[in-house]
C-alpha cells in the first residue's frame, strides 16, 4: 500500500529523523491511543518499541545466543538459529540476521556469510563491513573490491569503519601505499571523524608500511599521530616501528627505548619484534634472557621458534641444540 512505501522510505532514514518524518506523515501527535490503532491497522511494530529500537523478548534471545556462538564460533548453531527467522523477515528482524552475519564472518565462513549476506533484509552499513573484514582476514582482495564497489553502487555509506577494514587488507597484502591513501581519504572527509578509532586508524597503515619495511613512512606517521591531537600512541605503534626497522637492531633498540620512555612496558609481541632486529644468535639470546628476566611467566614458545630459526639459518648447529635443550 501507498502507507508501507512510505514507511519503507522512513525506515531508511536516519534515526534522529525518523520521529519527525513519522509523526509528519501519520498526522499524530503523541496520543499513544491513536499510534496503536496505527499500528494495528498497518501491522507495524509498536511505534515506541520501533523509534527506540527495542527488540522482542525472543529476538533479545536470539542475539544472546548468536553473541555466545560468535564468541566460540560456533558458526553451525548460528546457522541452526537463522533457519527459525521468519522467511518473510522484515526490517525488524535486522539486528538478528546481522547476529548470524557477524558470526558467519567472523568464523571466516565465506560461502555461508555470502548466502546469508545475500538474504538479509537490508545490506546497510554495518552488514558490509562484517562482510569486508572476512575478506580482508581471508585476503580475498578481488571480493574485497568487488563488495566496496556494490555497496557504493547500491548508495550504502561508508562508515570509518569500512576504511579500517580496506586497511586490513592492506595490512595482509603488504599494499602500504594503498593503506596511506586510505587513510588520507579518511582524514579528509569531516562527516567520519566522529567514529573513527584514531588508534586503529593509523596503527594499520603503519603496520602495512612496517612490515614491507617502510621505516620513514611508519616513522611519520607516528610523529603526525603524536601532533594530531586525535589521540596519544601506543605500545603498539611503537611495536610496528620496532618491526619497521628490519634488521637494523641499534634502530630498533632505541625505539624500544622509546616505547619504555613513554611509560610502557614492554609486552611479548614487542620483545618478539627487537629479537628479529637482530640477526646474530648471541645477540638474539642476550635478548631473550632480558625478556625472560622481566617476564618470568611469560609463555616462550614463539620466541624459541625465533631463537631455532635463526640458528638454522645461520648454520649455527650449537645455538639450534641449545633452544631445543632450554
Amino acid at each position: 500500500s501507498l502507507v508501507d512505501a512510505k514507511l519503507q522510505r522512513v525506515h531508511s532514514l536516519p534515526v534522529s529523523q525518523q520521529d519527525r518524518v513519522y509523526r509528519n506523515m501519520t498526522g499524530w501527535k503523541s496520543d499513544i491511543k491513536h499510534e496503536r490503532a496505527f499500528d494495528r491497522r498497518y501491522r507495524v511494530p509498536d511505534y515506541q518499541n520501533w523509534r527506540k529500537g527495542i527488540l522482542t523478548k525472543e529476538q533479545k534471545d536470539m542475539i544472546a545466543a548468536l553473541k555466545k556462538c560468535a564468541d566460540s564460533l560456533d558458526w553451525e548453531k548460528a546457522l541452526e538459529i537463522s533457519k527459525t527467522i521468519p522467511e518473510d523477515a522484515g526490517q525488524d528482524w535486522q539486528p538478528v540476521c546481522r547476529g548470524v552475519l557477524s558470526c558467519l564472518c567472523k568464523a571466516l565462513r565465506y560461502h555461508e556469510a555470502k548466502q546469508t549476506f545475500e538474504r538479509l533484509p537490508q545490506k546497510d552499513t554495518p552488514a558490509y563491513n562484517f562482510m569486508l573484514l572476512m575478506l580482508a582476514r581471508l585476503r580475498y582482495v578481488d571480493e574485497l573490491h568487488q563488495m566496496l564497489w556494490e555497496m557504493d553502487n547500491d548508495g550504502v555509506p561508508r562508515s570509518a569503519v569500512t576504511y579500517c577494514h580496506i586497511m586490513s587488507s592492506c595490512v595482509a597484502t603488504h599494499s602500504w601505499s594503498e593503506a596511506l591513501r586510505t587513510l588520507d581519504t579518511l582524514k579528509t572527509d569531516s562527516a567520519l571523524h566522529g567514529g573513527a578509532n584514531w588508534d586503529v586508524a593509523y596503527l594499520l597503515p603503519m603496520t602495512a608500511c612496517a612490515r614491507a619495511t617502510q621505516r620513514e613512512k611508519v616513522e611519520g606517521l607516528l610523529e603526525e599521530y603524536k601532533a594530531s591531537g586525535k589521540g596519544t600512541p601506543d605500545r603498539n605503534h611503537y611495536n610496528a616501528l620496532i618491526v619497521a626497522c628490519g634488521s637494523d637492531a641499534q634502530a630498533a633498540q632505541k625505539v624500544f627505548g622509546d616505547l619504555r620512555a613513554e611509560g610502557w612496558t614492554p609486552a611479548r609481541p614487542d620483545w618478539h619484534a627487537l629479537m628479529l632486529c637482530h640477526t646474530d644468535c648471541q645477540e638474539q639470546r642476550h635478548v631473550f634472557a632480558q625478556m625472560r628476566q622481566e617476564l618470568p611467566d611469560a609463555r616462550f614458545e614463539e620466541a624459541w621458534a625465533i631463537l631455532l630459526r635463526t640458528a638454522i639459518r645461520n648454520d649455527d648447529s650449537e645455538g639450534a641444540a641449545w633452544v631445543l635443550q632450554d
